[in-house]
């Protein structure tokens, strides 16, 4: 005995129902995925433009007589940082106390 077009009908409704909630949770998942991919991207180059900032300071700082462990201890203290990102600034081999 064949199914009743409405029964399909029944029936193709329940599955689209039981797929819609997947569908949703991967949708926003997407979306926060994407949110945090965009906030990510001009993070780093705060980052990178950051390190290019201080590490030319700390270079003029050194050229103007200073000693490079101190430059950075100041740069640490004034700015309230605790640790520098592994050895990507001038002062990260010379102030391991600092790291």
């Amino acid at each position: 005995m064949a199914a009743s077009p409405s029964g399909q009908h029944k029936t193709l409704t329940v599955e689209q129902k039981k797929d819609k909630q997947p569908i949703k949770k991967l949708e926003r998942e997407l979306m926060r995925k994407d949110k945090a991919l965009a906030e990510t991207a001009p993070l780093l180059v705060l980052t990178k433009k950051a390190r290019e900032i201080w590490g030319e300071l700390i270079k003029q700082a050194v050229k103007d007589g200073a000693r490079q462990s101190k430059a950075c201890e100041t740069m640490l203290t004034k700015t309230g940082t605790r640790r520098l990102s592994e050895n990507r600034l001038p002062c990260a081999a010379t102030a391991p106390a600092l790291l």
